[in-house]
């Protein structure tokens, strides 16, 4: 498919946007509509989505002016997956990408600008740039919330693409209540959870609840872009727990204590030299996670503030082996510590205007032994302060303006604007256009690594702060061949800042018993100091050095659509993603008609633009499809299908842009296959939940490109619990 230029994309999109303006009952020129009341949609069952990421307070999908998406812990369970990854890739906007573990890429921004969160805290463990996602299980999540564009404003560096927060702490629910899953499937998978709740005291309120989830699979990888499909064995145990005390009605102290511990093998294999090589690597994981709240709500005097407290600490710990026949070949550990103090106040000054404001402090630090062969401890510590206002401008417009304000220890300071706009054109449609500069800082990894990749060639790969140095004494001693030209723009890097502009449509709708929504927006964003990294230096042997820099801008831009439809009897959900990428240096390159590549005689010759593809790993084109249909007595019947579109994955004719003739994955679909309901025994009142299904229905399998997806898996899973 042709490229489309981002001013010719604008075009597009304008005029899509005044034919929808034409619609029956969507011009937005009318002048006689009658007062917008989207509360009155009390029908909508979109309207019980409530998240927090967006605005750090409880705030429906319905009244923010941001894209936003809530999974609820129904549509959790009917999807039947386990795995925080598993779960993402079924929502539109969303592509599962593959590196150095599983991460996930909005709107076109990979796994390194989109921040994980636990309960709004950040999750960390990124020891190879990417938050493993395969390893948070959805046990105890009550909800997750998507909210997609620039978040800095609120969480600071690494939010520059969007937010995900997986809620466990669930305020508003203290019943006594208990249960108990088992899930068992093919390649010996085996899932077992036991989760409770019970109020502790009848004078102080005061509530515990806990849960623990052992998981096992001899289908996991770990290590991606293997030559052939592998058995690793996978083992988990994780467990959270959460204590909620009230000793007054204007406190509340909240505990929560979380950790998982995992071990796994992959068997990897590579070709070096001509000569394919099978190495054995074993990798073992740990994560604690703590959290203490207390919130201060006056009853008296003040009823409109309330004020948290929040201290949290999270550490991980990471250590690795690899061997071949001939014996050990390297072993590396990773521990990183995270502490976080902060304060925030909700002020609503009036019943227009809602104030959030805080401050707070982090020390993060690493150490690794893939930074110079020692532990040495780097840190690098920041404070910060954040405000928000949220205003209802009238009975059809709101605002919502943010600013935040870090300063770090490394690389000085950064500000982080948003503000957002929904203007109700009447009581079915609205508008949002929201506009945000988000930032991220280059991370440990990107400062001081240095790692020997001997399974892959001897490749290795340095930070920016000690490339010099390492191949300067690599010369000395005679084993650096050449360098190329990108190693003349090595220097300190800065961080990274994207500009972004999200503009949408949210029609709702209700016929008869059939509700539905359908939600159309355009996303564009702007990056500048991207980080990439590129080959410095060639070593004798052949093999590559590569570093990190900062190679000016880049951009994503693409137009998103969403139709869901919910009945008493079935749901059906549809998205659809137009995806286009790129950097600016590379089409006027192009123009200027300095860019060569393989004709199909295999001959040279110049580059034309309908060749130029963007950037690497980002696909084109991305649809998902949901059909749910509900059976006699509340079983339940799931297929679910996702789609992703070809993407390129190499620079194969050597000039520096990705074009339709380099390395390209093949587009893919993958089906899931669910079904399952109650049985309730009411003289013993117990209620037994079963599920059945199969994943991958069509047994899908690229072990080059998409080595983390399973085969056709069949499972059956029996949960018990009391009845309601």
């Amino acid at each position: 498919m042709r490229y489309l230029p981002v001013r010719s994309a604008l075009r597009l999109f304008m005029f899509l946007l005044g034919s929808l303006a034409g619609c029956p009952n969507g011009g937005i020129i009318a002048q006689s509509l009658p007062k917008p009341r989207p509360d009155t949609l009390v029908h909508a069952p979109w309207l019980r989505e409530v998240l927090v990421a967006g605005t750090r307070n409880r705030k429906s999908t319905v009244s923010l002016p941001l894209p936003a998406t809530v999974i609820s812990e129904e549509q959790i369970k009917r999807s039947a997956t386990l795995r925080l990854s598993d779960l993402l890739q079924d929502q539109s906007g969303l592509i599962l990408q593959q590196g150095f573990g599983t991460g996930i890429q909005i709107q076109g921004l990979g796994p390194e600008y989109n921040l994980i969160l636990l309960d709004g805290e950040p999750l960390i463990g990124r020891s190879a740039g990417t938050l493993e996602l395969q390893r948070l299980g959805l046990n105890q999540v009550k909800r997750v919330e998507i909210v997609k564009g620039p978040s800095s404003a609120l969480y600071g560096s690494e939010a520059l693409g969007g937010v995900v927060n997986l809620v466990t702490d669930d305020a508003e629910n203290h019943q006594n209540q208990g249960s108990a899953s088992l899930r068992v499937g093919t390649l010996n998978t085996l899932d077992l959870g036991i989760q409770a709740q019970q109020r502790l005291s009848k004078r102080q309120p005061a509530f515990w609840d806990g849960g623990v989830n052992y998981f096992q699979t001899d289908q996991y990888s770990l290590r991606p872009f293997t030559q052939s499909p592998l058995l690793s064995p996978l083992r988990r145990f994780s467990q959270q727990q959460k204590f909620r005390w009230t000793p007054h009605q204007d406190h509340q102290l909240l505990m929560q204590w979380r950790s998982n511990h995992d071990q796994s093998e992959s068997l990897l294999s590579a070709v070096t030299n001509g000569q394919r090589v099978e190495s054995l690597g074993n990798e073992q994981n740990s994560e604690h996670n703590v959290r203490l709240d207390w919130v201060h709500q006056p009853s008296h005097n003040f009823k409109n503030y309330k004020g948290r407290l929040r201290l949290y600490g999270s550490q991980f710990d990471k250590k690795q082996s690899l061997e071949n026949a001939d014996g050990p070949l390297y072993s590396d550990g990773f521990e990183q510590r995270y502490l976080k103090a902060e304060w925030q106040g909700i002020w609503t000054s009036s019943s227009q205007s809602e104030w959030v404001y805080g401050m707070g402090t982090v020390r993060d630090a690493v150490r690794s032994e893939r930074y110079g062969g020692d532990m040495q401890e780097r840190t690098n510590p920041v404070w910060y302060v954040f405000q928000q206002w949220d205003h209802k401008l009238n009975e059809r417009a709101s605002m919502l303006a943010a600013v935040r304000f870090d300063r770090y220890q490394l690389f000085g300071s950064a500000w982080s604007p948003k503000i957002a706009m929904q203007w109700w054109q009447n009581p079915l449609v609205n508008w949002k256009i929201s506009i945000a500069r988000g930032f991220k800082t280059p991370d440990f990894r990107q400062l001081y690594l240095n790692f020997i990749n001997p399974a892959a060639g001897n490749y290795r790969v340095l930070g920016s702060l000690n490339a010099q140095q390492v191949i300067a004494a690599l010369d000395s001693a005679g084993l650096i061949a050449s360098r190329t030209n990108e190693f003349a723009l090595l220097q300190e890097l800065r961080p990274e800042y994207s500009t972004s502009i999200q503009w949408g449509r949210t029609r709702y709708g209700r016929r008869g018993i059939l509700d539905w929504r359908w939600e159309s927006h355009w996303f564009g964003h702007l990056l500048e100091n991207m980080i990439d990294s590129r080959p410095v230096a060639i070593q004798t042997d052949g093999s590559q050095i590569f570093s990190y820099l900062n190679i000016n801008r880049a951009y994503t831009t693409g137009i998103e659509n969403k139709l869901s439809l919910e009945h008493p009897r079935w749901s059906a959900n549809l998205g659809w993603q137009m995806l286009w990428t790129g950097r600016p240096e590379d089409w006027t390159r192009i123009r200027n008609k300095e860019v060569y590549t393989r004709g199909e005689d295999g001959f040279s010759r110049l580059m034309r633009a309908s060749d130029y593809r963007g950037l690497p790993f980002r696909s084109n084109q991305q649809v998902q499809v949901g059909l749910t249909k509900i059976l006699a007595k509340n079983f339940y019947l799931r297929w679910q299908t996702t789609y992703r579109s070809s993407w390129l994955t190499a620079d194969t004719d050597g000039n520096g842009l990705y074009n339709r003739q380099d390395l390209r994955a093949a587009g893919f679909a993958v089906h899931r296959l669910v079904g399952g309901g109650p049985i309730t025994w009411n003289k013993t009142g117990v209620v037994l939940q079963l599920q059945a299904g199969i994943d991958n229905l069509f047994n899908y399998r690229d072990a080059f490109f998409v080595p983390n997806l399973n085969p056709r898996t069949l499972f059956i899973q029996i949960e018990w619990r009391p009845a309601s």
